[in-house]
């Protein structure tokens, strides 16, 4: 703040502000307000109150940190009462409103990875909203106190996610924390669950981008999850130690970190459907343009439809592991609530009552209606703030867990498709070099390799580790945004090889993904996806409306439902709902290999031989 408001604000309430002549370890403050002018009215109105207040309550307050946090003021003080801690949080609320440059109304706004107050004369170029608010009209400060006191509700300002809190190793369904082994962390065994379940093994045979590849070097999506684990624990173990230093934690490990980041990764495409994301578009299609589909969705209400007509892999994927896998289990596989969390990298459900929060966290959504419940538990135990209703924030371990993704999909899928000649080699070369972070180095090395598949997997392998420690930098230096929750954009959009990474998506979608091969494997998806949606939701549906008198087809096709989806005793449950989802659960969880085999069953092209 400038020295002379400092000055007068020191002049004007000497007592308030008598820590100014303490030393630093007994006064935060320092020598001055670290802040900008723009709050010096409110902050001379705040401690005219407390002042007021302190004479006949016959109290001594001491300020000893005034400072701008989070976009928001933070006015601490010692020696106080409730109604002198009330006013401060109404002070810090009105300030979150208020640009901290000229005092004009203002929106927390979101610039080189800081929070500041802006109005809109005040705003830097390229700064975006981050917190969209309805304008208001301060009220009193006392006013605003009183009624705080009587409902107690939050300062408005983001409050900052606690690592402890974050690292929780609480598990889902389980009531009772059993004490960690020194041998092998919850975060380790959590990992180990999910290698050993059925849904993961069967990613072996679930496209990543080349449908049915007949090579055996093209990446499925259990390679793909895996390596991008690896990436993922990488990431996870050199945030975690950063992470350490920079707040002195006790009791946690960069490794920790690491476990949990490459667990979440291990799962992150678990709920894909058969054929990759052509299945989502192919399951999404079946609800409109089936006669059955749009029956099912005149029944419902329109947040149930959302979950139908946005058919989303990654809320199939957190309803597989908080429920379908084990499911006699309370939690399903009862994974750690901070595995969880970093695996939901979308936090919010498929309809909310209210626009959802700017930003990449809530493009899409990360849980059905029918699993909401369970989130929201995993969300208490972190401690993740409810930014709408149906929506929190997003872990701060779901950013690496993105990043990893993107990471290996990107540089890997122009890998892929080189190896089957959908690209050249100069081409993929050219896109690699720019990313390993030394490309005269890089290119030198290249003379020593002799093959063409060799010099592909060297650059591959050093543009890897240099994105690494490009999203690692970028991770702590936009840290008090991530734990704000008020980030907005993935952060490799923000390293500095973000062009170059653009470049491969770029690539992927304009060469790669419509490649002849992909195109036709994936429309015979939609025909295979809807003709099985087709023939069980029908099914389950006659016998749940009619019974013993149900056509003899649907008393047949009922056995080819596994009992955990048709429901107990082959009877399929009254809600129609539930009724549906259990079976888009049934066909999602299918593999390529097995959903062409039974659809061509059913439709008479093959026959059961044997």
């Amino acid at each position: 703040m400038n020295p002379a408001l400092t000055e007068r604000l020191f002049a004007e309430f000497p007592q308030l502000f008598r820590g100014r002549h303490l030393p630093i370890t007994q006064n935060l403050m320092g020598f001055g307000f670290e802040c900008d002018d723009g709050w010096s009215t409110l902050i001379r109105q705040l401690a005219a109150d407390i002042t007021a207040h302190a004479i006949p309550a016959g109290l001594d307050p001491l300020a000893v940190q005034v400072k701008q946090e989070l976009g928001a003021l933070r006015f601490s003080v010692d020696q106080a009462d409730a109604y002198i801690h009330a006013l401060c949080a109404a002070a810090e609320q009105q300030s979150s409103v208020i640009c901290e440059q000229c005092g004009a109304p203002g929106q927390l706004r979101y610039h080189r990875r800081q929070l500041r107050v802006c109005c809109d004369e005040h705003a830097p170029p390229g700064s975006r909203v981050a917190v969209q608010q309805p304008p208001s009209c301060p009220i009193p400060l006392e006013t605003a106190a009183s009624a705080m006191l009587d409902v107690n509700p939050a300062p408005h300002r983001p409050r900052r996610m606690d690592w402890n809190r974050l690292l929780s190793r609480a598990r889902l369904g389980v009531s009772r924390q059993p004490p960690d082994s020194e041998a092998r962390t919850d975060f380790q065994r959590d990992f180990d669950r999910i290698v050993f379940s059925s849904a993961f093994r069967r990613l072996q045979d679930k496209t990543q981008v080349f449908p049915l590849s007949q090579s055996d070097y093209v990446r499925t999506r259990l390679t793909h999850s895996l390596e991008v684990s690896s990436v993922g624990r990488s990431l996870g173990t050199m945030v975690g130690d950063s992470v350490i230093r920079r707040h002195g934690l006790h009791g946690v490990y960069p490794q920790d970190f690491g476990a949990v980041v490459a667990a979440a990764c291990l799962a992150h495409d678990i709920g894909n459907p058969p054929f990759g994301h052509a299945g989502e578009d192919a399951i999404r299609l079946w609800f409109t343009a089936s006669a059955t589909g749009r029956a099912v969705l005149e029944a419902l209400t329109e947040a149930q439809r959302q979950d139908f007509l946005r058919f989303e892999g990654n809320a199939q994927g957190f309803r597989i592991i908080t429920r379908l896998q084990s499911p006699d289990n309370p939690g399903g596989m009862q994974l750690t609530c901070a595995t969880l969390g970093a695996f939901t990298k979308y936090p919010r459900a498929s309809a909310l009552p209210t626009d959802p929060p700017p930003g990449i966290a809530f493009k899409k959504f990360g849980f059905y209606q029918d699993d909401q419940g369970l989130f929201a538990e995993v969300a208490g135990s972190l401690e993740l703030e409810s930014v709408a209703p149906g929506a929190w924030s997003r872990h701060p371990l779901a950013w690496l867990v993105e990043a990893a993704d993107d990471i290996c999909y990107r540089i890997i899928d122009v890998e892929d498709a080189f190896r089957l000649q959908q690209l050249r080699y100069e081409e993929v070369r050219d896109l690699l070099l720019p990313l390993t972070g030394a490309a005269d180095r890089a290119q030198r090395k290249l003379a020593y390799v002799t093959r063409p598949k060799e010099r592909i997997e060297y650059l591959r392998a050093k543009a890897i580790g240099a994105i690494i420690e490009q999203v690692h930098q970028c991770f702590m230096e936009s840290e008090e945004m991530i734990l704000a929750g008020g980030l907005t954009e993935e952060l490799l959009d923000m390293i500095p090889a973000a062009g170059a990474m653009r470049a491969l998506k770029d690539c992927g979608e304009s060469q790669v993904y419509v490649s002849r091969p992909v195109v036709e494997v994936e429309a015979a998806g939609f025909e295979v996806l809807g003709g099985l949606l087709e023939a069980f939701v029908t099914t389950v549906n006659d016998i749940a409306a009619n019974g013993s008198s149900a056509s003899p087809k649907s008393r047949m096709l009922i056995h080819l439902i596994p009992e955990q989806f048709a429901g107990s005793g082959r009877q399929p449950v009254a809600d129609i709902y539930r009724r549906v989802l259990a079976i888009t659960d049934f066909v999602s969880g299918m593999t390529d290999s097995y959903a062409v085999t039974l659809f061509k069953k059913l439709t008479g092209i093959s026959l059961p031989t044997g």
